[in-house]
C-alpha cells in the first residue's frame, strides 16, 4: 500500500500547470466497480450529479473531462495486492468498464495486458524468444490476448509494462560493452511490436477497430548502482523513443517511470538530469504532428554478442543501419525533414542518405546531445555537462557526419509531394 498526499484535485491542477493529459488508473486490486464510477463522476460529472456537487463543493464547479482511464495495474503480478487469476479479473474488468462509462460514455477505457514474454514464475529470468513463448498465447500467461477475448468492446487500447536492468558487460571490449548496452531496452520495444503482430493475426478486429497500444511504464533501471543517469543511459533512451516511433500505426501511447525522475533535485534548486534531456529533446524536435518516413539501410542490427543476467528478449532492435540507429519524419507542413540518428560507440560515425520524394532546399540545422563522454551527468547546482545544443549545418546531400556518443536531430527545408 503507498501513502499518497496528493489528491485528484492537486493532481488535475499539476496537469494544467505542466501542460498534458490527465490519465487515471482505477483501483481494480481491492477497489470496486462502484468507486471507479464515483472516480469518474467526480471528476467528469455535471454539478448535478452527487459527486460532480462534491467536487464544486470543493472549488471546482467545471468537469476535468478526464479522457484516459486505465483499469487495474499490473493485476497479474504476483506483488499486487489483489491478484486475481486471469478469468476472475476478466469479469472485474467488465463490471468496472460497464459502471464507468454509465457515468461518463465517452471516456477511453484501457485494459492492463501482459504479453507472454512478461510472464513467467516469481525469481525466474527467461530471455524470451518469439518460439519460446508461442506455447503461452492463449493461457493464464497470457493477459492481454485474455483482454481481447474476453473483453472485447470494454477497452480501446491495452496497457504493457516493461523495465529493463542497465548492466554492464565485463567480457565485453569497450565498444561493443557501449553498443549493446544502448541497444539493450529497446529490444523490449520491439519484443512488444513483434507480439503485438501476433495479436494482429489472431484478432483482427485489432486493425479494424483502431485498437492502439500503451507501453504507459517502462524504464530502464539499476545505472550505475544509484548513481545519476548519464549520457550512456540517455543514448539508451534515445533508442527506446525511437523504436517506439517505428510503430505509431498502434504505439500511440507510452508513460515513463517516473516523470520525477527525469529531474536531479535539491531542496533549493533543479535541472533536467541527463534522462530528462533526451525527453526535451525529442518533445520539442520529433514530437507531435512529425509524419513517420521509412527508413531503410544495408547494415542489419546483429544479434547480441555478450548476454548478461536480467530478462532480455532475444529480438534486434533498431534500424538497418549498424552501428547507428535512424528515423525520420516529415513535419506537419511537409516543409522540412527530419533525421534523428544515435551514434552508440566511441568514434565518429558517417551515413551516407538518400532520400526519396523529398527535395531538400538550403542548409539546416542539428540538435545534438552529447559530445562523447558517456559518464556526463547533470546535477543540480552544477553546470550541466548533458546538454542539447543547435548548430547550422549545410544542406543535405549524400552523407552526414555523426560526432562519438550521441543523439542528433537534423531538419532541413524543402517540400515533400504527398
Amino acid at each position: 500500500m503507498q501513502p499518497s498526499d496528493l489528491g485528484m484535485d492537486e493532481y488535475m491542477e499539476l496537469t494544467r500547470i505542466i501542460g498534458v493529459e490527465p490519465y487515471v488508473t482505477v483501483n481494480a486490486g481491492l477497489g470496486d466497480a462502484n468507486s471507479a464510477a464515483e472516480e469518474v463522476e467526480y471528476l467528469n460529472g455535471p454539478t448535478t450529479s452527487y459527486w460532480g456537487g462534491k467536487r464544486a463543493a470543493n472549488g471546482h464547479p467545471a468537469p476535468y473531462g478526464v479522457k484516459f482511464w486505465n483499469i487495474g495495474n499490473e493485476p497479474y503480478g504476483w506483488w499486487q495486492i489483489g491478484k486475481t487469476t486471469l478469468e476472475y479479473f476478466m469479469m472485474k474488468h467488465n463490471e468496472f468498464a460497464a459502471a464507468m462509462r454509465a457515468v461518463d460514455p465517452s471516456i477511453i477505457l484501457i485494459g492492463s495486458g501482459a504479453m507472454p514474454d512478461q510472464m513467467h514464475p516469481r525469481d525466474v529470468k527467461e530471455n524470451a524468444s518469439l518460439e519460446s513463448i508461442q506455447p503461452k498465447f492463449g493461457t493464464e500467461n497470457d493477459w492481454t490476448g485474455g483482454l481481447l477475448a474476453h473483453a472485447w468492446g470494454n477497452f480501446a487500447g491495452i496497457s504493457e509494462h516493461w523495465y529493463d536492468r542497465a548492466e554492464k558487460r565485463p567480457t565485453a571490449p569497450p565498444e561493443a560493452e557501449l553498443i549493446e548496452f544502448v541497444r539493450s531496452p529497446s529490444n523490449q520495444v520491439k519484443m512488444k511490436a513483434q507480439e503485438w503482430a501476433i495479436y494482429q493475426q489472431r484478432f483482427p478486429a485489432i486493425q479494424q477497430n483502431h485498437i492502439f497500444l500503451s507501453i504507459d511504464e517502462f524504464a530502464y533501471t539499476g545505472n550505475s548502482f544509484g548513481a545519476p543517469p548519464s549520457l550512456k543511459q540517455s543514448l539508451a533512451y534515445s533508442m527506446v523513443l525511437q523504436e517506439m516511433l517505428r510503430y505509431t500505426d498502434f504505439l500511440t501511447m507510452s508513460a515513463f517511470t517516473t516523470g520525477a525522475s527525469t529531474l536531479d533535485v535539491t531542496p533549493t534548486a533543479s535541472v533536467l538530469n541527463a534522462t530528462g534531456e533526451v525527453f526535451a529533446l525529442y518533445g520539442e524536435h520529433f514530437g507531435a504532428g512529425t509524419i513517420p518516413v521509412k527508413v531503410d539501410g544495408n547494415s542489419p542490427q546483429p544479434e547480441p554478442r555478450y548476454p548478461v543476467g536480467f530478462a532480455h528478449p532475444k529480438v534486434r532492435a533498431g534500424s538497418p543501419t549498424h552501428p547507428l540507429d535512424v528515423v525520420a519524419g516529415l513535419s506537419a507542413d511537409r516543409q522540412k525533414l527530419r533525421i534523428a540518428i544515435v551514434n552508440p560507440t566511441f568514434e565518429p560515425q558517417g551515413v551516407r542518405v538518400s532520400v526519396q520524394g523529398f527535395q531538400a532546399r538550403g542548409a539546416g540545422k542539428v540538435w545534438r546531445l552529447g559530445d562523447g563522454h558517456v559518464e556526463a551527468v547533470n546535477k543540480a547546482g552544477a553546470v550541466p555537462q548533458v546538454t542539447i545544443r543547435e548548430v547550422r549545418v549545410p544542406a543535405l546531400h549524400e552523407s552526414l557526419k555523426v560526432p562519438p556518443a550521441s543523439v542528433s536531430i537534423y531538419e532541413f527545408p524543402g517540400f515533400a509531394a504527398r
